[in-house]
């Protein structure tokens, strides 16, 4: 168990300004929010949420699939906050932005579960999880479901471990399991249940526990077909296309490494962003495997600890392995996208975990500081290749807005504004859906002030 803030002088003033730092760093990050979401739909955002325009039941929203994965309960509730805030792109990103806080919160608790009380050196974990670097998710296409939710549903499976009573335990995590499984990339979940169900029924049935081997075969039944519902009327639709390397396949790893780099502050494809990321990444997987073998039993603290990294580091290498598939053919490039590191968060919280799990002292106490001080450049500024980028994309949204209001024209606005909310403006009637976020006082329209509401409403007999 890692140490506490004790009851001295130094150790208050540590506590005070790790408190102090995570709070700057939460402010921080609902500034971020504020400062650069803009109230249109963008890109993607042009496809999924016009389906609430006729909104069907709520199983149909819950299963809606977008891309290559299903919108699940985030999906749910951009349909109620829809109706609340007449499609406010600022609000989804505010709400958004309140799902990573609330998921950074859920890791806080993991990590008391799991080591004992809170030392100074947690607040590696808002750096990780509140990082200015995932920018992407709120300056560029909010979607809640994508990886927002997910990331906290991950955070929450891993707490549901940490439950003594078996009786409660196995419900918990079976109902945030089909949550996550129908909801955004958090499906990799699903694989992760039905492999640490399997161990344990492996175990129990070799110890000969009839009881274990009951309460894990039917959590092991319920995890697949929970997985196998996600398939039910499922349509392969990947959202690049996707290219087999054949005996350039080990550039799929390169593209793993490269997001691991991305994750920890560092841009490039080559290099030491390269080479730092494919440490990263053998580093994982050496520690993945290092605890499979405790991850056997469930019961105490060392076991629940052993299951939290298998699954957070697991979660996050079966993301990565779908991510370099699927967008291999965009580039090495795409590898490095800020709107993936939500979940790639997962595996660095393992990491840290993994620190704490370090003996002798003096070990840990080195494990500690060098991942201390990769947080500390992860998430203590904004890099300015981030900063640029976010700055770019909301001045251009801004622009965008400007020249539609005068020119009243999705492609006069493309060409004065010079930047594009959707790309295939002539394929896909997207003056049609412009006019009808206008015709329903909807999105940037209704921000505007009852006289230019007026002067911009369609004519009566559209």
């Amino acid at each position: 168990m890692t140490g506490v803030i004790k009851c001295t002088r130094p150790g208050i003033i540590a506590g005070l300004a790790a408190a102090g730092l995570t709070g700057f760093l939460v402010v921080r990050f609902f500034l971020l929010i504020n400062q650069y979401s803009v109230n249109v739909p963008y890109w993607d955002n042009w496809n999924f949420y016009f389906k609430l325009r006729n909104p069907p039941g709520l199983w149909s929203l819950f299963t809606f699939q977008f891309g290559p994965h299903r919108l699940g309960i985030g999906f749910v509730l951009s349909r109620y906050l829809s109706v609340a805030t007449g499609w406010n792109m600022r609000a989804e990103c505010f709400v958004l932005g309140g799902f990573i806080v609330a998921a950074t919160a859920a890791a806080l608790i993991l990590k008391i579960r799991l080591f004992g009380a809170l030392a100074w050196h947690d607040v590696v974990i808002p750096l990780f999880m509140l990082t200015p670097g995932q920018w992407e998710i709120w300056a560029g296409v909010p979607n809640t479901s994508s990886v927002a939710i997910p990331l906290l549903l991950v955070m929450l499976y891993c707490l549901a471990w940490t439950v003594q009573r078996a009786w409660l335990r196995y419900p918990l995590l079976l109902i945030i399991n089909f949550l996550g499984v129908f909801t955004g990339y958090c499906v990799f979940l699903g694989i992760v249940s039905i492999g640490l169900f399997a161990l344990h029924l492996w175990v129990t049935w070799s110890f000969r526990q009839r009881q274990g081997v009951l309460i894990n075969a039917i959590s092991l039944v319920i995890a697949v077909v929970s997985l196998s519902m996600f398939f039910v009327g499922y349509r392969f639709a990947p959202s690049a296309p996707v290219q087999f390397l054949g005996w350039r396949s080990y550039l799929y790893v390169h593209a793993m490494a490269l997001a691991f780099a991305r994750a920890c502050g560092l841009v490039g494809t080559s290099g030491f962003p390269a080479l730092f990321g494919w440490g990263m990444l053998i580093l994982s997987v050496f520690v993945l495997c290092r605890n499979i073998r405790p991850a056997r039993f469930p019961k105490g603290t060392s076991g629940a600890a052993s299951i939290t990294i298998v699954t957070l580091i697991g979660f996050t290498l079966l993301f990565l392995s779908n991510m370099a598939v699927g967008r291999i053919s965009l580039g090495l490039d795409a590898a490095q996208a800020s709107r993936y590191l939500p979940a790639e968060m997962p595996c660095l919280i393992a990491l840290y975990f993994a620190c704490l799990n370090i003996r002798p002292p003096a070990w840990q106490r080195v494990a500690i500081g060098g991942i201390m001080a990769l947080s500390l450049f992860d998430g203590l500024g904004v890099k300015s290749f981030d900063h640029h980028q976010m700055r770019e994309l909301a001045n251009g949204k801004r622009r965008w807005i400007e020249a539609y209001l005068q020119q009243g024209d999705v492609m006069l606005a493309d060409k004065a504004s010079g930047f594009l909310v959707w790309p295939w403006p002539e394929r896909t009637r997207f003056q049609d859906k412009v006019k009808y976020l206008q015709t329903n006082h909807l999105s940037f329209f209704r921000d505007l002030p009852a006289e230019k509401a007026i002067k911009h409403a369609p004519p009566a007999n559209q």
